[in-house]
């Protein structure tokens, strides 16, 4: 995956940062999608559904999109997307998509779990 450039800001430094509280996640399922809102306490079927996808480990979100608040056009962030997954793949790492969006935008990041 491409490096992250040397003049990103550090979270502190960006004030983007403090939105990411405000981030709906989007998780495909079997069962069909399931948005979870990180505004407000996760309930316990979501819980149950991210256990069951995470098969009862800790797990982490993240996202190649963007890289510390640097704007990049749709076909780069894609591009890292797909080299990210391929390097989960490639270390036997099992993962899942997670998409994450603003609750008052339609700004939309892809990524893992």
């Amino acid at each position: 995956m491409p490096p992250v450039p040397d003049d990103v800001p550090a979270p502190r430094d960006d004030p983007a940062w403090a939105h990411y509280g405000d981030t709906i996640l989007a998780v495909a399922t079997d069962a069909g999608p399931i948005e979870i809102d990180l505004r407000v306490p996760l309930g316990a079927q979501a819980a149950g559904v991210l256990r069951g996808l995470a098969r009862e480990r800790a797990f982490g979100i993240a996202t190649p999109y963007n890289p510390g608040g640097a704007t990049l056009d749709d076909g780069e962030n894609r591009a890292r997307l797909r080299a990210l997954e391929t390097e989960l793949d490639a270390r036997g790492i099992d993962w899942f998509p997670v998409d994450g969006h603003g609750a008052s935008s339609d700004h939309v990041e892809h990524g893992v779990a």
